[in-house]
């Protein structure tokens, strides 16, 4: 009787420190996507300035979402997108708002270093090199991608 409650005992704690690695990995992806996110917002509010000039000649703005869930959404010649972080995930999603134009990126945050990408051109998840993974370099291909009829000119 008494090795079957140390048993019971047993397989219960293993079951639990399971669950709590398992909460781990999760919140260390999440908070991983939250970081890179803000390195993206960070970076981003350093072009504020320039784009700020632009938008005297051309409707440009960088609108930085203040309560709900992270969005950034940014205005270039008229052209609008939307980089957005979802709450309690690990996932962040890149995407043109106009409906004739289907330019989207979604962003899987493995750990600070480890993304992988997809996007309507390539379906299949790409792992991101890890010299693209910084913050600077993943807005620089987002603004490339999101914006491609606006940076080509």
């Amino acid at each position: 009787m008494w090795d079957e409650k140390e048993h019971l005992r047993r397989i219960t704690k293993v079951g639990i420190v399971d669950k709590i690695e398992v909460l781990r990995k999760k919140y260390r992806k999440q908070l991983a996507a939250v970081k890179i996110f803000e390195g993206i917002e960070e970076h981003l509010s350093t072009l504020r300035e320039d784009i700020d000039e632009i938008s005297k000649v051309s409707h440009s703005y960088i609108q930085l979402s203040e309560d709900g869930p992270r969005n950034l959404l940014i205005t270039l010649d008229d052209k609008r997108a939307r980089i957005s972080l979802k709450d309690a995930s690990n996932v962040i999603s890149c995407e043109r708002l106009e409906p004739s134009v289907e330019a989207a990126i979604t962003y899987v945050v493995e750990d600070e270093n480890s993304l992988s990408s997809h996007s309507p051109g390539y379906p299949s998840p790409q792992e991101v090199p890890l010299d693209k993974t910084s913050p600077e370099a993943l807005l620089d291909h987002i603004l490339k991608e999101l914006f491609f009829d606006v940076t080509s000119k």
